[in-house]
């Protein structure tokens, strides 16, 4: 098979006079038709849309529970300097519906030393 033929190359315009556009090509630059269906409704508010992001009235309370709870665990564990703390968008404010709980588990040297890795990478006393 042999190639297309080669479509010439239109010589420049003048310099310091744009080419005025031809009929065909004013034609393509027409938008093409839209194809999405327009809305049975409006949209929502930016103030519907945070609203819906919101966590649930809970979330605060259940997120205090659950750091506690392994605050509880944690100084059982390691001790009773040991200190969970919370961080990240619980604290910035920022948590939005199922988001989770960013939490530190601060640790005193001196409690780590009583652990030694095992095979398994797991901590044993």
């Amino acid at each position: 098979p042999q190639p297309p033929p080669r479509q010439p190359v239109p010589a420049p315009a003048p310099a310091g006079r744009p080419e005025r556009p031809k009929a065909a090509s004013v034609a393509a630059l027409k938008p093409a038709p839209c194809l999405i269906a327009p809305l049975s409704h409006p949209p929502p508010t930016l103030h519907q849309i945070l609203e819906h992001l919101k966590p649930s009235p809970n979330f605060h309370s259940a997120a205090s529970d659950a750091t506690r709870e392994l605050q509880e665990i944690a100084q059982a564990a390691f001790g009773a300097d040991t200190v969970v703390r919370p961080f990240g968008s619980l604290l910035q404010g920022a948590c939005l519906k199922g988001s989770d709980i960013d939490l530190l588990v601060d640790v005193p040297a001196e409690s780590m030393q009583a652990f030694e890795c095992g095979g398994d990478g797991r901590p044993e006393v």
